[in-house]
């Protein structure tokens, strides 16, 4: 995997920008290089030491708590955000968190200028209001080799419950990951090639046991 962690972090800053750019974005997080032990370079917004794991998954609590912290890379208008998250070790990618959250409610981008979205949230469930939720599932994609079994892949997908371990052929990219998601569940920015197209591509490594590869998983293969 050729990339540095610098070139990575302008690639993500230039995600943003583009982004922001076409209104998408109400807030965002910068990226920095942070120094972990053993010599492992960690690309990732300022956490500020909050621990990704305080919440269940894929519940309003988590929601809210990760809204309320800022964890996230950027949070975009409609309420959902994205967690893009790169470790390096001796200019290898040896690890990521690549996460799309939607958003549990039906959110506006005027809603969010006057209200905060925990408080919208409790509001419309005191209320009963229960039309305005939504039963989607944040997408989450690990790459971790130090924690690989033939149950735990090396890459996988989180899909509504923590142990759900969908196996992936290889690590995403940045490009492969924002393609994936803008594919899926943005059909009407899709053809805005320029949000993605100048994201830092790669190809990894192909990570899938010969047992992981007869059963279902993903093959993604490098975006355009």
């Amino acid at each position: 995997m050729i990339i540095t962690p610098q070139k990575l972090i302008n690639n993500i800053n230039d995600l943003i920008y583009e982004c922001q750019k076409s209104g998408l974005v109400f807030d965002s997080r910068n990226h920095q290089i942070f120094r972990k032990s053993n010599g492992v370079l960690e690309v990732t917004w300022g956490n500020d030491g909050y621990i990704l794991k305080d919440q269940p998954f894929s519940t309003i609590a988590e929601y809210c708590a990760l809204i309320e912290n800022k964890q996230y890379s950027m949070l975009l208008n409609d309420g959902s955000f994205f967690q893009i998250s790169y470790s390096f070790k001796r200019g290898d990618v040896i690890k990521h968190r690549l996460c799309w959250y939607p958003a549990p409610i039906k959110v506006s981008a005027d809603e969010l200028e006057h209200e905060d979205i925990s408080d919208m949230v409790l509001s419309k469930m005191s209320a009963f209001n229960i039309e305005s939720f939504k039963s989607r599932s944040p997408l989450r994609f690990d790459f971790a080799p130090d924690q690989k079994t033939e149950e735990h892949p090396e890459v996988h997908l989180h899909i509504s419950e923590e142990n759900c371990r969908i196996p992936v052929r290889a690590p995403l990219c940045l490009r492969k990951f924002i393609f994936f998601i803008v594919d899926n569940f943005y059909n009407d920015i899709k053809g805005k090639e320029s949000l993605y197209t100048t994201a830092s591509s790669w190809v990894g490594n192909d990570t899938l046991t010969k047992g992981q590869k007869t059963n279902h998983h993903l093959n993604i293969f490098e975006a355009i």
